[in-house]
């Protein structure tokens, strides 16, 4: 074989080897870890009793905060003007959006179920005629 050759071959299985070597040492299957559901285990009433009391403790907290306002009575503030647009009610659309658009398609009411308006709707039937070649 030529030299080159043989360079080309090694340059190649070394940077394959490489690459598999990264693979397996870093995004390789991890044994220890299940792909399956989990279960977690409940917290004890003892850590359910502490972290309510945290929450109450920090719920307690809110209620001495003292807010100002004053920024409400600012001259500025009451001069501010209200640039929003009221929102108009649209159509809401189709009853059922997947129900195929054409003439024979018959809504399906609130009183009726559905396997009643499948019975009683329209149905066309198209039979292709037959071509006897001899």
């Amino acid at each position: 074989m030529d030299s080159k050759k043989i360079i080309t071959i090694l340059i190649i299985v070394a940077g394959a080897s490489l690459v598999v070597g990264l693979f397996i040492y870093y995004g390789g299957s991890r044994s220890g870890v299940s792909g399956g559901l989990q279960t977690v285990a409940p917290l004890s009433t003892a850590d359910s009793n502490a972290l309510s009391q945290d929450f109450l403790v920090a719920l307690s907290s809110l209620n001495s905060l003292e807010l100002n306002s004053a920024f409400f009575d600012d001259k500025i503030f009451r001069n501010l003007v209200d640039y929003s647009k009221d929102i108009k009610d649209e159509d809401l659309g189709r009853e059922n959006p997947f129900l195929p658009v054409g003439d024979n398609v018959t809504p399906v009411s609130q009183t009726t179920s559905a396997a009643q308006s499948v019975i009683s709707s329209p149905k066309t039937v198209v039979i292709p005629p037959v071509v006897n070649k001899k």
